[in-house]
């Protein structure tokens, strides 16, 4: 009984026609022909190493390169990958490695089944073609002596909308790896023969209604035979068509920029045009090739650099700017830069010159040394020195009067005291030594000479008193190099306003005496904000540009965080029935919504525009099964497997004209009633499921 259910049920999937399916569908693929003297990981010795070898491609698939990667624990050896860095290239457009076609792969549906399928015993697209128009490379054959091209590889990238009930199935040689949302599910790598891997996508954790990216590569890599071998359910969408003719490609396929693009001059940079540039095909699209001058990073502050045969290299002097009221001195990468003199310098210390700005001449002016202390205090300029004090004499210029003593005091001016016979007796002022000051010791009756008080409280003046003519200076104390001597700091300390080189783009910093100059980084604080400095404006901060990754992920700046990404967000089309998705490489795309039913084995969904609703029909005929309200008895069953097999029979023997003639004949239950049992009611008195339109 059980081997008649399994029967009937094979023969009702031969049987089952989905009207609503096309019979077959072309998906346009890249195919790189290869040739092992240009690759040897092509026709490498197999006779120690062969067989399926997982793992040689990394698990996730870069979703912008679309190009497998060699797994950094590859089993390279098993695997004949005796060349890695040409593993790229399995892939990829490079002249002298590969040589590119497109391709119609075409998938047919096979029976009633749903299932379309590609079969292909003797695949050799590559048969004089490629590297092979060239006669002398046509070395290679078969186990009868027939010559191919068992050199090549293929490229699928495509979408499918999930429904839920798909599946997918490979049998073929040599590697094969199949990617579904940029993650290995198939994974057939190495040179083998024949090796098979089925996958139910319902095992990956994918949601159903959501678009996902299925990207399969292929690769026949040796001889004797060349297979391949698809069998799916899988709606795979072609998005839209690149300029090389590729399904879902992104121009890489047949443009190389340094091949394609090269506009032999080697100081700028080829780049392939942009899928997306408006007006390009696949005749014009050289047209749009872009070449941007090369850059060079080199540029320090007093040199530049340009790019000249191909590298950067020394061009000229760096001009530094002309700075109001300032001379150039010289340029010097260690102290930042340009460096500046003032233009206006003063002759000596009792000179100010001062640089107008308006008319950059030096004017001139006395430096004025007068001080607060109008009645004690003389005041002077020196012009080595620059401005000094001294206390005031008092003493006349005809000479000191006998016993008398002359003082300053403060805020009235010079004063005089008569000295008795006693004092005068004691400490004559005649006779007090110059710097000197006279005391008279009563008890002795003596005079006793100290030394008179030169300070005057200020740490920046130095205090002296001239032994020879009895006068008190106080001068400016002299500071080493970029030092300032403030009271405050109660002498000399390092200055680092002193160091100005006239260049706002250097920082100037003091040490022990010594300039040293820093750039100026003008940091603002803020990550998104680009901080740079101009000799002539100083600091500038403009936004931070923070760069894409591809075409679905916008650079965006965050104060706290600096650069970092987010999701582009495509603009969701006002047709209903259009959807849109994102691709890292070809930007939004829009294309028609696949409306995903709940029960998609006995059900396909179709998009009303007029009334913006998903609607759900039942396949016609209804598949097996999913009529699940029916009970089957044994008359049905053995009813419907000579039904199935009239079908079966009608169908491999009549070929479509007879089938489409029996499946038209459904609505009209056959004439003759008796001809097909599936269609009736109560065959061999049981109850038939599949009679009826559900």
């Amino acid at each position: 009984m059980e081997r008649t259910k399994s029967l009937l049920l094979c023969i009702l999937l031969l049987g089952i026609v989905y009207g609503q399916r096309p019979n077959s569908f072309t998906i346009s693929v890249s195919l790189f022909d290869q040739y092992p003297e240009y690759n040897p990981n092509f026709e490498a010795d197999n006779s120690r190493h062969s067989g399926v070898i997982p793992g040689l491609v990394n698990y996730n698939l870069d979703p912008i390169t679309k190009i497998p990667t060699l797994s950094p624990n590859a089993d390279t050896v098993d695997g004949l990958i005796v060349n890695k860095p040409k593993f790229a290239y399995f892939f990829a457009n490079q002249p002298g490695i590969t040589d590119f076609m497109s391709y119609d792969l075409t998938f047919t549906l096979s029976g009633s089944s749903g299932i379309y399928q590609v079969d292909n015993q003797v695949f050799f697209p590559f048969d004089y073609k490629g590297f092979d128009t060239d006669a002398s490379k046509r070395i290679y054959q078969d186990g009868d002596g027939n010559y191919h091209n068992f050199h090549f590889c293929m490229k699928m990238n495509s979408y499918f909308t999930y429904v839920g009930n798909e599946v997918f199935n490979f049998r073929g040689d040599d590697d094969v790896w199949v990617f579904i949302d940029n993650k290995l599910a198939v994974d057939l790598g190495g040179v083998h023969s024949a090796a098979s891997k089925n996958i139910t996508l319902k095992t990956l954790g994918l949601t159903a209604g959501n678009t996902y990216a299925f990207d399969f590569y292929y690769c026949e890599r040796h001889t004797t035979t060349s297979t391949i071998r698809i069998d799916t359910n899988l709606a795979v969408k072609c998005l839209t068509t690149d300029y090389c003719g590729i399904c879902n490609g992104d121009g890489s396929s047949c443009c190389n920029a340094a091949a394609s693009c090269n506009d032999n001059d080697p100081c700028t940079i080829d780049k392939c045009p942009s899928v997306t540039t408006p007006g390009i095909t696949s005749s014009n699209w050289k047209t749009f090739c872009t070449h941007t001058q090369m850059t060079c990073s080199q540029n320090n502050t007093c040199t530049n650099y340009g790019c000249v045969a191909g590298t950067c290299q020394k061009t000229s002097d760096k001009t530094c700017p002309a700075l109001s009221c300032k001379t150039l001195d010289k340029c010097d990468v260690s102290l930042g830069g340009c460096q500046y003199k003032p233009k206006c310098v003063a002759p000596d210390a009792c000179t100010n010159v001062v640089c107008n700005p308006t008319t950059q001449n030096c004017d001139s002016t006395t430096v004025n040394c007068n001080g607060t202390d109008k009645f004690c205090t003389d005041y002077s300029c020196d012009k080595t020195k620059g401005c000094i004090s001294n206390p005031k004499t008092c003493i006349p210029q005809t000479g000191a009067a006998p016993c008398t003593v002359y003082s300053c005091a403060a805020g009235v001016g010079c004063q005089t005291k008569l000295l008795n016979s006693t004092e005068c007796g004691c400490c004559d002022p005649t006779k007090t030594p110059k710097c000197k000051v006279a005391t008279c010791d009563t008890k002795t009756g003596t005079c006793v000479y100290s030394n008179v008080n030169t300070d005057d409280g200020n740490p920046c003046t130095v205090d002296t008193c001239d032994a020879t003519t009895g006068v008190i200076s106080h001068t400016p104390v002299k500071c080493s190099g970029c030092q300032t001597c403030t009271q405050a700091a109660g002498g000399c300390t390092d200055t680092a306003t002193q160091c100005n080189n006239g260049n706002v783009c250097n920082v100037g910093v003091c040490t022990n005496g010594t300039c040293s100059y820093v750039p100026n980084t003008c940091d603002d604080g803020n990550p998104c904000t680009d901080d740079s400095c101009d000799p002539l404006n100083g600091c500038a901060h403009t936004a931070t540009t923070c760069p894409d990754l591809g075409l679905c992920q916008i650079g965006a700046c965050s104060t706290t965080g600096g650069c970092g990404l987010t999701n582009r967000t495509c603009t969701q089309p006002t047709d209903f029935c259009q959807d849109v998705l994102c691709d890292p490489r070809l930007g939004c795309i829009t294309f028609a919504k696949t409306c995903v039913p709940s029960n998609p084995d006995c059900q396909y969904g179709v998009c009303n525009n007029g009334t913006q609703k998903c609607e759900f029909h039942d396949y016609s005929p209804l598949p097996f099964g999913c009529n699940k309200a029916a009970v089957i008895s044994t008359g049905v069953i053995a009813a419907i497997v000579v039904a199935g097999a009239v079908a079966l029979a009608i169908m491999i023997f009549g070929g479509k004209k007879g089938y489409d003639y029996w499946k038209n004949s459904r609505d009209h239950k056959i004439a003759s009633l008796n001809s097909n049992p599936l269609y009736t009611q109560n065959p061999a008195s049981g109850n038939n499921p599949m009679y009826g339109n559900n």
